[in-house]
């Protein structure tokens, strides 16, 4: 499972620098045109709203595996090893129930807004608004592989070898 979630993490890193960089030129584009060329072109700032968008969504999922999220330490650090492992649990299966629960809800409403298109770029609005489900179910997976390992912590370190 480890190496499917590598996997996955990676392909989420692609979509986090693909369209990041591309948040970056449309956003670099609009500063150009606006106060070069007086006069900018309206379908850049929409696009780097939506790359923002999904590059916070796949990020999201690389930070979760890397255990970059912003933590709170004040209690964590004063607990004893089991019961630091038994609160990691109890924040993964939070984790996975949350997640699983956005993804359903973000599905419907991406097919709720299929039908509508964007102003600018005149694509359809379900796209973006899909963006959510394809990060939470990116952290899901994350998540059960992190839960598979504080249950079988000798399961990831032998596949690592």
């Amino acid at each position: 499972m480890k190496k499917v979630k590598d996997a996955i993490v990676w392909a989420y890193k692609g979509i986090a620098v693909a369209t990041f960089s591309v948040m970056i030129i449309a956003a670099a584009v609009q500063v150009f045109c606006r106060f070069v060329l007086k006069d900018s072109p309206i379908w850049t700032e929409e696009l780097a709203r939506y790359m923002f968008i999904t590059a916070s969504m796949a990020a999201a999922v690389v930070a979760l595996d890397m255990g970059s999220h912003m933590a709170v330490d004040l209690v964590t650090s004063k607990l004893n090893d089991k019961a630091k492992r038994v609160l990691e649990i109890i924040s993964y299966i939070l984790i996975v129930v949350f997640c699983v629960v956005t993804s359903i809800l973000g599905i419907r409403l991406g097919m709720k807004t299929w039908s509508q298109t964007s102003p600018a770029m005149h694509i359809h609005m379900g796209l973006v608004y899909y963006t959510i489900p394809m990060g939470c179910i990116g952290m899901t997976l994350v998540a059960l592989e992190k839960l598979t390992e504080l249950f079988h912590p000798q399961s990831g370190q032998e596949e690592e070898r």
